[in-house]
C-alpha cells in the first residue's frame, strides 16, 4: 500500500509542476503584448527571455532542494517545492496589467518565473528518487515520472484550448489569460494537501542518522571533490537527454520555418506524440527490467544514426503523414533516452548523496542544453542547411551512449 501511495503522490506532483512551468510558455501569444509595450517582435523577445530564466535558475534550485532532500527527507523537499511553485503560479495569475503597474508586474513576473524554475528543478529528481527507493530500484516505476510529466503538458494544452475556444481574443487578453494560472494554483494546493500522506522510504530512513551527522553541504562536496568522473559524465548524460526534450519544443519553429509545415499541424501532431510517449514509456519500463540500460542505449544510438537520413527524406515529402511519422519517430527516441537517463542516474549514487548529485547534474545539463535551439536556428540560417539537426541528433545519441558506458564500467564511483 505504501508503494502505491508514494508512486501516485510523487507522480501527481510532477504533473502539476510541469503544468505550472509550461503554461507560461503556451500563453506567450496573449501575455507578451500585455506586459510589454514595444513592437510585437520585441515583446515576444522579452517575454521568452523571462521564460528562459526558469531554466537558468534550475541548477541553483536543483542543488538547494537536493541538499534539503538528502538532509531533511524527500517529503520535506516535496512540500517546500510544491508551495513555492503554487505561490509563484498564483502570483502570475493575479498580476495587474494597468500601464502604471507594469514595471512592478514585470519585476514580479521575473521573480515568479525564477521561483518556478527553482521549484521544478528539484521536483523531478526528487520524485524519481522516491520511486526508485520505495520500489526496490524497479526501473519500470520510473515510467510513472514520464507519464506524469506528459499528463501535465497535455493538461496545459487541453485547458488552454478550451479557454481560448470559449472566450474571444479580447476576453482572453482582458481577463481570460488568468484562468489557467489560477487553476494551476488550485491544482498545486490540492497536491500540497495530498502530499502530506507521503512516506519516507526505508532505504533513506536507514541512513538518516548518518546524514544528519554530516555537514549540510556534504553531498555537494562529495560529488565535486571526490567524484569528478561521475560529475562530468552525469552532466553529459543529462545534457544529451535535455537536448532531445528541448528540441521537441523547438520543432514547431524548425518545421514551420525550414520545411513550410503549418504550425497548427505541428502542434496537433505534437499532442498525439505526447500521448504516444506516455504509452511507450510504460512498455520501456518493463523492458528495462530484463535488458540493461547499456544495451538499450547502444541499440538506440545505432537506430538514430541509421534513421536520421531517411527521416529527413520523409520530411521533404511535405505531407501530413510524413510529418506525423517524423514526430512519432523523434518522440520515441526522446522517450527512450529520457527514461534511460532517469534509471541510470537513480542507480548511480549512494543514498546519502543521491538527491543532491542527481539534481545538480540533471539541471546543469538542462541549463546547458537550453541554449541549443537558438544556436541551431542561427547555424541553419547561416549555412542554409536544414538537415543539420538530423546530423546533430546522432552525435548527441552517441555521446549519451558513451556516458552510459563510462558510468557503467566505472563501478567504484557508483557506491
Amino acid at each position: 500500500m505504501k508503494k502505491k501511495q508514494n508512486n501516485w503522490i510523487a507522480a501527481i506532483g510532477v504533473g502539476v509542476e510541469y503544468y505550472d512551468f509550461i503554461i507560461y510558455g503556451l500563453m506567450g501569444t496573449y501575455l507578451s503584448d500585455l506586459f510589454f509595450q514595444g513592437d510585437a517582435s520585441s515583446n515576444r523577445f522579452y517575454y521568452f527571455a523571462i521564460f528562459s530564466l526558469g531554466y537558468i535558475a534550475r541548477p541553483l534550485g536543483g542543488t538547494v532542494f537536493g541538499l534539503i532532500s538528502d538532509r531533511y527527507g524527500r517529503k520535506s523537499a516535496f512540500s517546500m517545492m510544491m508551495m513555492i511553485s503554487t505561490c509563484a503560479t498564483l502570483l502570475i495569475g493575479l498580476l495587474p496589467t494597468e500601464s502604471h503597474w507594469l514595471n512592478y508586474s514585470v519585476f514580479l513576473l521575473i521573480s515568479s518565473r525564477i521561483l518556478q524554475g527553482i521549484a521544478i528543478a528539484g521536483e523531478l529528481p526528487n520524485a524519481s528518487i522516491m520511486l526508485h527507493e520505495t520500489n526496490g530500484r524497479d526501473p519500470m516505476q520510473q515510467s510513472f515520472i514520464l507519464i506524469a510529466a506528459t499528463c501535465g503538458n497535455l493538461l496545459a494544452l487541453f485547458l488552454l484550448s478550451i479557454v481560448s475556444t470559449l472566450l474571444s481574443k479580447t476576453q482572453m487578453i482582458d481577463w481570460g489569460w488568468r484562468i489557467p494560472f489560477i487553476l494551476g494554483a488550485v491544482f498545486g494546493g490540492v497536491c500540497f494537501y495530498v502530499r502530506r500522506g507521503l512516506k519516507e522510504s526505508e532505504e533513506y530512513l536507514s541512513v538518516k542518522g548518518e546524514i544528519r551527522a554530516e555537514n549540510f553541504f556534504y553531498p555537494l562536496r562529495e560529488l565535486v571533490t571526490k567524484k569528478p568522473v561521475t560529475l562530468l559524465f552525469s552532466i553529459l548524460l543529462s545534457f544529451c537527454m535535455a537536448n532531445f526534450i528541448l528540441l521537441f519544443f523547438y520543432m514547431p519553429t524548425y518545421l514551420s520555418s525550414f520545411f513550410s509545415y503549418k504550425a497548427s499541424e505541428v502542434y496537433s501532431f505534437m499532442t498525439i506524440c505526447l500521448i504516444f510517449s506516455a504509452v511507450v514509456s510504460w512498455f520501456l519500463g518493463k523492458l528495462m527490467r530484463k535488458v540493461s540500460v547499456v544495451k538499450i542505449s547502444l541499440i538506440t544510438s545505432i537506430l538514430v544514426l541509421l534513421i536520421s537520413y531517411p527521416i529527413l527524406k520523409i520530411l521533404l515529402i511535405q505531407h501530413k503523414i510524413s510529418l506525423l511519422c517524423f514526430l512519432m519517430t523523434y518522440q520515441f527516441f526522446t522517450t527512450v533516452i529520457y527514461l534511460m537517463t532517469l534509471v541510470k542516474l537513480s542507480n548511480l549514487f549512494k543514498v546519502k548523496v543521491r538527491n543532491t548529485s542527481i539534481a545538480f547534474c540533471y539541471n546543469v545539463g538542462f541549463a546547458l542544453a537550453s541554449t541549443v535551439p537558438s544556436i541551431l536556428s542561427l547555424v541553419i540560417k547561416t549555412s542554409q542547411d536544414k538537415g543539420i539537426l538530423l546530423i546533430y541528433l546522432p552525435v548527441i545519441a552517441i555521446l549519451h551512449t558513451l556516458s552510459v558506458v563510462v558510468l557503467n564500467f566505472n563501478k567504484e564511483i557508483c557506491r
